[in-house]
């Protein structure tokens, strides 16, 4: 019934569908980073301890400055610039090769992460008809897991046919992109 319900309001589904996108991408992430920076970086259990926390934190950070810049420029404009930044940040990060630089990117990157998942639920929340709020949210949650294998299957696939975790890690950009251009197709917010 949501599902049908959901075709109806063509705005909500493209944002829907650029949000399994670019949250693929960010979910895979989190879920690869660790074995990136071991491989690539040589990277301790400690070490990935404190980058998480680092990260968390930033992700944090991120979130709580970009509220109040979300109120002037509007969630959808967030999440562009938001993806755009993690698309730049993500590119740098190939093309690196030393520890602490990393640790300073992958932090910087994070501070993007809390900002796009706050966007996109208020994003969400101000499109949806009043009357479907439940509904349509419950579909928002469904929509975000149901393919969040995607990302770390194509990271897998390709690091391991290449055996560069670089080019795997490089595939997940794509995912950014795509979801970028779709997001492109959504009404900015009210």
């Amino acid at each position: 019934n949501t599902f049908k319900e959901i075709k109806k309001y063509k705005n909500l589904v493209w944002f829907l569908i650029s949000r399994l996108f670019f949250m693929d991408g960010i979910n895979a992430i989190f879920a690869v980073a660790a074995i990136y920076a071991t491989i690539v970086f040589g990277m301790t259990t400690t070490d990935i301890i404190m980058l998480g926390i680092g990260t968390n934190i930033a992700a944090g950070i991120g979130s709580w400055i970009f509220s109040f810049i979300e109120n002037k420029i509007g969630s959808k404009n967030i999440i562009v610039f938001s993806l755009i930044c993690i698309f730049i940040i993500s590119l740098i990060i190939l093309f690196i090769n030393q520890k602490n630089i990393f640790i300073i990117l992958a932090i910087l990157l994070s501070s993007f992460f809390g900002p796009i998942q706050s966007a996109s639920r208020v994003y969400y929340v101000k499109s949806i008809p009043d009357n479907k709020k439940y509904e349509f949210f419950g579909f928002y949650s469904f929509s975000g897991k149901v393919t969040a294998f995607l990302g770390p299957i194509l990271y897998g696939t390709l690091a391991y046919t290449f055996s560069s975790p670089k080019i795997g890690m490089a595939s997940l950009l794509i995912l950014f992109i795509v979801g970028l251009l779709i997001l492109f197709k959504v009404e900015n917010d009210k």
